[in-house]
């Protein structure tokens, strides 16, 4: 790429700590933030907005700029927003807003977005204001709602399964899975159904773990099959 006459590129520690960027080099920083960022004054008017503000609220940001920062604050929320505004100035620090709360933006056709929002003091002049950061966190909050929506319906499948498997009119055990879905050799028991329980006269919590080939027993349990099976026919009329 050709340099323009003059134009000098700054390596990686250059500047040093002492020395500031240009005015316009700040600027254009903020302004290409990816979220939004608001200047706003001990007196809670916005000095500064970058695009990504007119992006997330809908207003301009000639039209935010010397204006209290509670137009974008959902109108239920503004009067107490006014004094934990005040009581921040008091007491100033890099912070998240809200804690643990929700947090929603209120934009310029008063449709509210949750928003994320961290705060931090910064001294202009001798005046102690407050810098701004703004995050849309909509797909986020849909996520996680799906997500305790699946984990719900998962909950409910998995007692509706364990109903239905206890309480069959046949023995059954769920086991591991060995490589390619098939059993594995010694499968180790998860679970047993009641039936089986009592075919082999043991209890449910004695069988989890165990190999499935000591539990079974397989000759008892075809000598337990065998008896049934004669029995039955002996009671034939």
């Amino acid at each position: 790429m050709r340099r323009k006459p003059g134009h000098r590129e700054l390596s990686s520690g250059e500047l040093s700590s002492g020395e500031l960027l240009s005015a316009d080099a700040s600027v254009a920083i903020l302004n290409a933030a990816p979220d939004g960022l608001l200047l706003v004054d001990s007196a809670g008017i916005v000095r500064f907005a970058n695009p990504m503000v007119e992006t997330l609220t809908g207003h301009s940001a000639d039209s935010l700029i010397g204006k209290a920062v509670e137009m974008l604050v959902p109108a239920a929320a503004a009067r107490s927003h006014v004094g934990l505004r005040q009581r921040f100035t008091q007491s100033p620090s890099s912070r998240p807003m809200g804690g643990s709360l929700d947090l929603t933006l209120r934009r310029a056709d008063d449709v509210e977005i949750p928003v994320e929002i961290a705060l931090a003091p910064v001294e202009i002049d001798g005046e102690t204001s407050v810098a701004v950061s703004i995050r849309d966190v909509t797909d986020r909050r849909h996520a996680d709602r799906e997500r305790r929506r699946l984990l719900e319906q998962l909950e409910v499948s998995e007692q509706y399964f364990r109903s239905a498997f206890e309480g069959a009119p046949v023995g059954m055990v769920v086991t591991e899975i060995g490589p390619h879905g098939t059993p594995a050799s010694l499968s180790i028991l998860i679970h047993s159904a009641l039936v089986f329980c009592r075919v082999t006269g043991m209890r449910t919590s004695m069988m989890v773990s165990r190999f499935v080939e000591r539990a079974l027993e397989v000759e008892n349990l075809e000598s337990v099959s065998r008896s049934g099976r004669s029995t039955a026919r002996q009671k034939r009329p």
